[in-house]
């Protein structure tokens, strides 16, 4: 949790010091910053998770989850890019008896360098380092607790499942700048 923690500062200092270069640019030089949010799914297609939930006639994870994900891309020089996000995924599937919750955060890291530029299109090489947590949750759906007993071996019902995953690796894109500009402006936040 601690590293969690330094890293969400790290990230937000960062951001912070992009804002103030920013402001402090003119408006035909290179460091550019753009915010933006989108929704996508998170396929969840391997958890051997689901084989043992089915095998014992419970709900099993989604196969698929909705995500929400927050970002920043920086535009340091007319060659480097950098990509900063937030995502977040749920679900819920139950049965009569039954519920299975999944929840996951993440933040994102992916430095681009620009391969190849043209007027309508441009392509990246670059890394993604990622940070993601799941919570799984399963649990009776008549599950009471009493209050006035809290020991946690007289309690049933519930499991809870943690897990984190620290992912690298390569990534390529495709960007195709938009066409038209949005009403938004970015702020110096200090």
């Amino acid at each position: 949790m601690k590293k969690l923690v330094l890293a969400a500062i790290c990230i937000i200092g960062f951001q912070s010091a992009t804002f103030a270069q920013d402001s402090q640019s003119s408006k035909d030089s290179i460091p550019t910053l753009n915010l933006y949010a989108s929704f996508g799914a998170v396929f969840n297609g391997d958890y051997k998770l689901n084989d043992k939930l089915a095998a014992q006639g419970l709900p099993q994870m989604a196969d698929a989850q909705a995500e929400f994900t927050v970002g920043f891309n920086v535009r340091a020089t007319k060659k480097f890019w950098m990509d900063t996000e937030l995502m977040t995924s749920y679900s819920d599937e139950k049965n009569a008896v039954n519920r299975i919750r999944s929840a996951a955060f993440g933040v994102r890291l992916r430095p681009h360098y620009v391969a190849f530029n043209t007027n309508k299109f441009f392509g990246t090489v670059g890394a993604d380092v990622s940070f993601i947590g799941n919570q799984v949750d399963l649990f009776t759906r008549t599950n009471q607790i009493d209050l006035n007993e809290l020991d946690p071996a007289l309690q049933n019902g519930h499991i809870s499942l943690r897990n984190e995953m620290l992912y690298a690796g390569s990534v390529t894109g495709i960007r195709i700048p938009p066409k038209y500009k949005l009403p938004f402006k970015a702020e110096p936040w200090l």
